[in-house]
């Protein structure tokens, strides 16, 4: 329908613009070390990955 529509447009206008000025934001506040926090963050959530599915088996 119309509405459903509009609501999946007016999400999409949200996260992008959500998406962007975060980003933006981000750039500007860790500056030249977003990477190297951005792969801190990516390492730790690879471990508690690890860890989870060693609980699991």
């Amino acid at each position: 329908s119309q509405k459903k529509l509009a609501q999946q447009f007016l999400l999409g206008i949200g996260f992008g613009l959500g998406g962007t000025v975060g980003s933006l934001l981000a750039g500007r506040y860790y500056g030249e070390s977003l990477f190297l926090i951005e792969s801190l963050i990516t390492v730790v959530a690879g471990m508690m990955l690890l860890v989870h599915q060693k609980r699991s088996q």
